[in-house]
């Protein structure tokens, strides 16, 4: 296996966790489970990977004052519990099922690329209960983690159907990637590749500061459309054996 092919999946999750905040999850799984030989073993690594550029995107995102901590601390209770759960649950079902599974969401996460982002300037005002920000927590961190993915991307998708604004939401959108990929790699430390892991989170660290510091800069439009497209291919890679 080209080793090169790992720190260039970093660069790109890395990248594109400090660029729109969704966590490099959503890239690094489905790569990972096409090169390791257990996918529970990718979703392990995954999650290990992008611990490092998450603390890197958050940080500056606590530097901009842009997180809002107020809402986040009404999430951890739900987060935390969400976490452990979609772990154990990663741990114990097939492991087959979990390459169908993310090979579908990747496919789902492609159309939402394609249709494209919303321009709106509202803020987070569709939650006003504690439960309501436990359950969305809850709900998030539980996918998240059962896929080896951040949590960001779910969180953006809400954001996209509620026409909430998606880059006022980039602090705590980070803030959430890093806490469910923190939590949710203890239960399967004992599945995480440390040799890939070593060749993916330095580069990835890197991109997410570069990410992160050009991300009022850059159009986000096109970046979209290619994540569509890789995503799709990646999705149909997966289900093939089971078309």
């Amino acid at each position: 296996m080209d080793w090169w092919i790992f720190p260039l999946a970093g660069a790109f999750g890395g990248f594109l966790a400090g660029l729109v905040g969704i966590g490099g999850g959503i890239i690094l799984t489905p790569i990972l489970m096409l090169l390791l030989p257990n996918p529970l073993q990718a979703i392990a690594t995954s999650l290990a990977s992008m611990i490092l550029p998450t603390s890197v995107s958050t940080y500056l995102r606590a530097q901009q004052q842009s997180i809002e901590f107020k809402i986040y601390r009404k999430m951890f209770p739900g987060l935390l519990i969400g976490s452990f759960l979609g772990a154990y649950l990663a741990r114990e079902v097939d492991k087959e099922l979990l390459k169908t599974v993310f090979g579908l969401f990747s496919i789902l996460v492609s159309l939402f690329f394609f249709n494209g982002t919303p321009k709106t300037s509202l803020g987070f005002n569709k939650m006003t209960r504690s439960g309501e920000f436990f359950l969305f927590g809850l709900a998030t961190a539980s996918v998240a983690s059962f896929l080896g993915i951040g949590g960001g991307i779910i969180a953006t998708i809400y954001y996209f159907f509620s026409g909430i604004s998606i880059k006022s939401m980039l602090g705590l959108t980070t803030s959430l990637s890093l806490t469910i990929t923190l939590i949710a790699v203890l239960p399967l430390l004992g599945q995480v590749d440390f040799i890939v892991f070593l060749y993916i989170a330095p580069v990835s660290v890197l991109f997410a500061y570069i990410g992160c510091k050009i991300s009022n800069l850059v159009e986000k439009n096109p970046l979209e459309k290619v994540l569509g497209v890789f995503l799709f291919i990646v999705g149909l890679v997966l289900l093939w054996p089971h078309l």
